[in-house]
């Protein structure tokens, strides 16, 4: 496996991950999920605004989380 297809990977599992919390109606957090992934803020806002169009989806800012 490449380097790019682990990459892909791994981000596949965060969007899969997130969905799946949005999807029972949780919340995302994201200073938690940042700290859970491994990666940095602005990788979490990035996987953010490519969730939003993948899944045609629109997240909610609310104080210290996203919802669905």
């Amino acid at each position: 496996m490449s380097k790019q297809e682990s990459r892909k990977d791994k981000q596949i599992a965060r969007f899969l991950s997130m969905y799946g919390i949005l999807s029972r109606g949780g919340a995302l957090n994201p200073k938690e999920l940042v700290k859970d992934f491994g990666v940095s803020m602005r990788t979490f806002e990035r996987d953010i605004v490519m969730m939003q169009t993948y899944f045609d989806i629109k997240l909610i800012k609310g104080k210290d989380k996203l919802c669905y």
